[in-house]
Order: structure tokens, then sequence, then C-alpha cells
């Protein structure tokens, strides 16, 4: 996050089959925009206010 410009996309995939989701959101410091859910791997949409 601490590199997208201001109101930058990012798109975030992540696999929970080590680590939690709930884990790695703790950093992020903020909610998705939205996200979707495929078995263990998830997909999230953040922008950068």
């Amino acid at each position: 996050m601490r590199v997208l410009e201001p109101d930058g996309l990012l798109v975030f995939k992540w696999n929970e089959e080590q680590i939690k989701l709930s884990e790695v959101l703790k950093e992020f410091g903020m909610k998705p925009l939205l996200g979707d859910k495929r078995g263990k791997t998830r997909w999230l949409c953040f922008m950068k206010d």
C-alpha cells in the first residue's frame, strides 16, 4: 500500500494454505472494497485514499 499513488488500486490474491487471510489483513489497516473466494484462494481489491 505504501507504494501506491493516491487513489491507486491494489488487486490482491492470497491462498490460505499456510497463513490465514485474517492475519494478513491486519497489516493492511483497512477493509477491502470487494473480494471473492474460490476454495482457499481469495481475491481482494483495495483503494488508497
